[in-house]
């Protein structure tokens, strides 16, 4: 499975999907955001943990500008 999220954009979704995680921990957003909030930090987390967004490979994105572009 070849990377295809460059270092800047893994730490971006990193923030982002804790801040939610803070958010919801917090009781800010509550209800179906919530669970919203939840499913979406899971998704960022996880693709910033991998280093590869599925999304990204159907449309054909690639953010890592790195050499070394495979595992």
């Amino acid at each position: 499975m070849k990377h295809n999220i460059g270092r800047t954009e893994r730490r971006i979704r990193r923030l982002i999907g804790w801040a939610l995680i803070g958010l919801v921990s917090f009781k800010v957003i509550n209800g179906l955001w919530m669970w919203v909030a939840i499913f979406t930090s899971l998704i960022l987390l996880t693709t910033a943990f991998i280093h590869h967004c599925p999304l990204y490979k159907l449309l054909g994105i690639n953010t890592n500008k790195s050499l070394n572009n495979t595992k």
